[in-house]
């Protein structure tokens, strides 16, 4: 396990007497998670193969095997294009010379530890002054459930109502508000670093 990675040989064509060599593994982090994947929990295997140049420069990466999700399929390739430099492939008489590498590389998000959770006093975002007009001229009012997506930077990227307070007003008002104003203490991963969580809450709208 490397960041967050996992990174397994595979077989490759025997053409040149000494094949192109790299610790592929070191190149990934994890903050170079793609964000949307990571908010999505996105995980998986990613199969590729790359044409190495003389110099040990990659010139093209190809998936072979999708890990069912483009933006890690893609930030893979884009990894290694711009950062894996290869000790370069040798024919019989010791020249450098191209080759093919095939591998993969498994994306795992970890999951934050227990007390490191993602965490706001969400009730304060939301005022009395923040009560929709329509919904207060109706007399509705009720408890909002909602999920939110908060991203490693504390900021909430998506909110989902999962119980309704009857009123369209209300439970749309409220994910709003939200995704406006709320500020998370992110959650952290063992190391420390700031990682993407998922948070359940309600509010309740009650008219004086």
């Amino acid at each position: 396990m490397i960041a967050g990675f996992l990174l397994a040989l595979a077989a490759t064509d025997s053409v040149p007497a000494v094949r192109a060599h790299a610790d592929l593994g070191s190149y990934f982090h994890m903050e170079d998670y793609p964000a949307a994947a990571a908010l999505r929990a996105e995980v998986g295997t990613v199969g590729f193969t790359l044409d190495v140049d003389a110099n040990g420069r990659v010139g093209a990466c190809h998936v072979t095997a999708s890990s069912g999700s483009q933006a890690l399929d893609d930030t893979t390739c884009q990894i290694l294009s711009s950062r894996a430099l290869f000790t370069p492939a040798r024919d019989g008489a010791g020249a450098a010379v191209p080759d093919h590498v095939s591998d993969r590389v498994t994306w795992a998000l970890p999951e934050p530890p227990t007390g490191a959770r993602a965490r706001a006093n969400l009730a304060s975002y939301i005022q009395d002054s923040d009560y929709p007009a329509l919904a207060r001229r109706r007399g509705e009012q009720g408890r909002v459930g909602f999920e939110l997506d908060v991203a490693p930077n504390g900021r909430v990227v998506n909110c989902r109502v999962t119980q309704s307070s009857g009123s369209r007003q209300l439970d749309v008002t409220t994910c709003q508000i939200l995704i406006v104003r709320a500020r998370f203490t992110p959650a952290r991963n063992a190391d420390g670093t700031a990682a993407p969580d998922t948070v359940t809450g309600h509010i309740r709208w009650a008219l004086p």
